[in-house]
């Protein structure tokens, strides 16, 4: 009886946990977004944020060319000189031996977005643009609490990076 009852707590425990894990419901599609100038870095461009997490906004250029732009532990963009190619990059990831290539969610001649996984999934992007002569490479920053981002949150990254433009 012992061992029956045993299983029946854990049978019951596992149904619950299965049943009961947060998944990813959000969609950041309808995020309203406000431009914002990227002058005071040197940058004649602007790109799109999330408004609703503009309170949070810091921005940095970094003395290596990167210019970072943190709102919080959900949303971390870089700006970078594009050095190198997309088929380094798409290299790169697919022979990451810690961080694990899983699969392309979209392939194309600009853009990178993947999941891959380390101890549970995560999502990144690459995404590379040209305006004028200037190439640049965008892509996820690592968040404050080095938790991974969720897929719908860098959705809302790859739409405001792909939302650059010139001034």
């Amino acid at each position: 009886k012992k061992i029956s009852l045993f299983f029946i707590v854990a049978i019951s425990c596992l149904l619950f946990n299965c049943n009961n894990q947060e998944k990813d419901t959000s969609d950041n599609s309808t995020e309203p977004l406000v431009e914002y100038s990227l002058k005071k870095h040197g940058l004649p461009y602007t790109i799109s944020l999330p408004k609703s997490k503009m309170h949070l906004l810091m921005d940095s250029m970094q003395a290596y060319g990167d210019l970072t732009i943190d709102m919080g532990k959900t949303f971390n963009l870089i700006i970078s000189p594009a050095n190198q190619s997309l088929a380094d990059i798409k290299n790169d990831i697919s022979s990451n031996e810690v961080n694990k290539l899983k699969k392309y969610i979209i392939e194309d001649p600009n853009t990178l977005f993947y999941e891959s996984e380390i101890v549970s999934p995560e999502f990144h992007f690459k995404y590379f643009v040209t305006i004028g002569k200037e190439q640049m490479m965008i892509s996820d920053g690592l968040n404050s609490e080095s938790a991974p981002y969720t897929e719908s949150e860098v959705k809302l990254m790859l739409a405001c990076a792909k939302s650059i433009k010139a001034n």
